[in-house]
């Protein structure tokens, strides 16, 4: 291959696997809305064509990164190999996977559950049902993102209990993504979970599935308020009814919850949640004043940022030396009168409704054209609210397909 022509392929290769992690970091962000994820989603498209170009020549330049420990080299390499889809390229992949481990592990089953892997779904099966757990629970994975596992709850119950908290984890992504009811002591046992990452997982799924013991996990959460919990009381706060606004303003003024806590004021959407809002961007914390002013701009679809910074000071509470103040987050801070004038000109428009996300009065119904316009986080929240209250039947993988749709 000429120098010249490797140059420009390793730009595409680079390329692609900076893209590709934006794009998982904002699956669930509130900065990206459907046009966004379009545009993030033509460029990974476009540096695939640039490394297609190359044909057979990709096997030998694909290699290291398909061999070696890097996630999302291993992604990318395996991506494209099955975008090829020569016979040469698909076993390649198969043979990759299965001998992988660890983070490698981790980017070819995203590789497969994102590329057509259709040729390898037998393969996939089998190593499902024999292979040791951490390539099982990949390739459940995997092939739940095609929606091609078909097994019984009882299938999953070793990778449930196994003593690895990534298997865990990955089981109860499969759990969420097949929308696949569990017995209770299941559940209970993986909202338990010792490993916060695991509970996290645990948490979605029973949420999504609508287990009568996820009320109660949250409430126990609600009553030993941290950090960790705010994800699962968002959640929450997504499906309570309107009339429940006092206990969300309670929930989103804990401190206990951290920076983070105004989500769940966006989460829940009403419109009296504004001008509790309006006055947390009043608070002397600058992580506070600039989560509110977040939260108010995901509900009404407006930025109220000013050009004033502000550091946020370290958790302990010390003074920094000047080494550690160079690491310190640095925040936004509201425009505090321009929040109010947004507010007055767009009273009159939601003030009524009892859902609202980027302005628009979301409990009137949805068309695919104003679901385009709202930010990956609401429509996750939106999506969640449909599955336990109006009996949609979807799951989270309508919302993390690659390509996304409208």
């Amino acid at each position: 291959m000429p120098a010249f022509i490797r140059d420009i392929a390793e730009e595409h290769y680079e390329e692609l696997q900076f893209l590709w992690s934006q794009r998982r970091n904002a699956l669930y962000s509130a900065a990206y809305t459907m046009r966004e994820m379009g545009m993030l989603e033509e460029r990974i498209e476009a540096h695939t064509q640039g490394l297609l170009v190359l044909g057979e020549d990709l096997l030998d330049f694909l290699e290291p990164g398909l061999a070696g420990k890097d996630e999302l080299a291993a992604f990318a390499s395996a991506f494209v190999l099955l975008r090829l889809g020569t016979p040469a390229a698909i076993e390649r992949v198969s043979d990759a996977f299965r001998s992988a481990e660890g983070k490698r592990l981790a980017g070819l089953r995203d590789a497969l559950a994102n590329g057509p892997a259709q040729p390898l779904f037998s393969m996939l099966h089998a190593q499902f049902t024999s292979a040791e757990p951490p390539i099982a629970v990949a390739a459940g994975e995997a092939l739940a993102f095609h929606r091609a596992l078909n097994i019984l709850p009882e299938q999953l119950v070793p990778l449930l209990r196994d003593k690895r908290a990534a298997v865990r984890q990955g089981a109860w992504r499969i759990v969420v993504l097949s929308g696949m009811s569990l017995p209770a002591p299941l559940y209970e046992a993986g909202l338990r979970d010792d490993e916060p990452s695991v509970q996290r997982a645990a948490s979605v799924a029973a949420a999504w599935n609508g287990y009568a013991g996820w009320l109660p996990f949250c409430r126990n959460l609600a009553a030993q308020p941290t950090p960790e919990g705010v994800d699962a009381i968002a959640m929450l706060a997504a499906v309570l009814p309107p009339q429940e606004y006092q206990a969300v303003t309670t929930l989103a003024s804990t401190s206990a919850f951290g920076p983070r806590r105004h989500r769940i004021a966006a989460a829940f959407g009403h419109p009296v949640m504004v001008e509790y809002l309006l006055k947390e961007m009043e608070s002397e914390d600058p992580a506070a004043a600039a989560g509110a002013a977040a939260a108010f701009g995901r509900m009404l679809g407006v930025a109220v940022e000013s050009g004033r910074r502000a550091t946020i000071p370290p958790p302990s509470g010390a003074a920094p030396d000047d080494f550690d103040a160079e690491f310190l987050e640095e925040v936004r801070l509201p425009d505090l009168p321009r929040a109010r004038r947004e507010w007055e000109q767009l009273r009159p428009k939601v003030a009524n409704a009892s859902r609202v996300a980027r302005g628009i009065d979301v409990s009137a119904g949805l068309t695919r054209e104003i679901f385009g316009q709202l930010d990956m986080e609401s429509r996750h929240e939106l999506c969640l609210r449909a599955r336990l209250t109006a009996g949609w039947t979807g799951t989270p993988l309508v919302l993390e397909q690659f390509p996304l749709r409208g």
